[in-house]
């Protein structure tokens, strides 16, 4: 349990993952609770449910990521949460992990659709990073790969969850599907070439054989702002128009984020302007924007629901996460002048 929860926390403090993609992810599930019929008491166990079954997959992910990654981060100098773990512990951790995953669905409402989901979720993680298949190390086939299983599939399943949490009452949820997939999968895309973009150096260092690293630096940013961040717009805009035929105020909210986005876009950072764009314009809406969209529409509309709002403020913003940061290193900070 303590391997447990140190190897989890040390992912959340080094790739922050906690607040840059699962809040964007349960805001697919808020709009599911948004549209559907559902009483509180379900929605709270649902809720629960959900996070606890995230942060089984979101381990999952890491952990079988590093154990394949364990000798080409030492050889970069990175780090790597399994490097001092014992055979034993990985495998505790490996089922802990799962357990964490799994159980929920004991509660969950789930069809085939959702052991579909679960099954190729988990398979994916596989193939991604171990040989002989090893997919992050097969070209763009990688990039898909990665798009899916931490963008694509973990979204459709989430909203699909919370479809059949609401009763299937969405009459229009396969067209909101379709267009969240399409979406999701240029945004992964779009993500993941970043993220090789970035370490291309540590990847040739280390013989990590990534996209990137096969076709070139420059060649991967050419994609990234000629093909996926313009296709990775349209989709959003797409996905957009189809939530505004349930939330009238939508494009005004929208209007307003544009505004505040360009301002803050015309001051110059230290990042390049590709990697600035996207922070500005598009991660920072999936982030923050969108989320509280909802969040804010079903605690107006739906008075029961006003604890999601406060929950999710406590549990994914960055205030929060600093309060905690602060409060862990006074601790330890007391414990070492003792």
């Amino acid at each position: 349990m303590i391997s447990f929860f140190r190897f989890f926390s040390q992912k959340l403090r080094l790739s922050k993952p906690w607040r840059y993609k699962v809040p964007l992810i349960m805001a697919f599930t808020y709009f599911l609770l948004l549209v559907g019929k559902v009483d509180p008491f379900h929605v709270t166990m649902s809720f629960f449910a959900a996070i606890a079954t995230t942060i089984g997959f979101m381990g999952f992910g890491y952990l079988t990521n590093d154990l394949a990654d364990r000798k080409k981060d030492a050889l970069a100098g990175k780090s790597n949460g399994t490097r001092n773990l014992s055979s034993i512990s990985v495998l505790l951790l490996l089922i802990a992990f799962l357990a964490t995953a799994l159980l929920p669905w004991l509660y969950l409402p789930m069809d085939w659709v959702s052991w579909l989901c679960i099954i190729v979720e988990l398979v994916l993680f596989v193939l991604y990073a171990f040989p002989p298949f090893r997919l992050k190390e097969r070209g763009f086939l990688g990039v898909v790969t990665d798009a899916l299983y931490a963008h694509v599939v973990p979204g459709f399943l989430a909203s699909w969850t919370f479809y059949l949490v609401g009763n299937e009452h969405y009459s229009h949820f396969w067209i909101f599907g379709i267009a969240l997939v399409i979406w999701q999968f240029f945004s992964g895309c779009r993500n993941i070439l970043s993220h090789h973009y970035v370490d291309f150096e540590n990847d040739q260092t280390s013989g990590t054989k990534t996209f990137a690293t096969n076709i070139g630096k420059e060649k991967v940013h050419q994609l990234m702002t000629r093909v996926f961040i313009p296709l990775e717009v349209f989709s959003l805009l797409l996905f957009l128009a189809i939530v505004h035929l349930k939330i009238d105020y939508l494009v005004l909210v929208v209007l307003l984020f544009l505004m505040l986005a360009w301002a803050n876009f015309k001051q110059e950072t230290g990042e390049t302007r590709v990697k600035h764009f996207t922070n500005t314009f598009l991660d920072r809406f999936y982030i923050h924007w969108f989320p509280y969209i909802l969040l804010f529409s079903i605690a107006f509309i739906m008075f029961d629901y006003w604890w999601i709002l406060v929950l999710h403020v406590l549990i994914f913003h960055p205030f929060a996460g600093k309060i905690v940061s602060r409060v862990t290193r006074k601790k330890r900070a007391d414990g070492s002048t003792k």
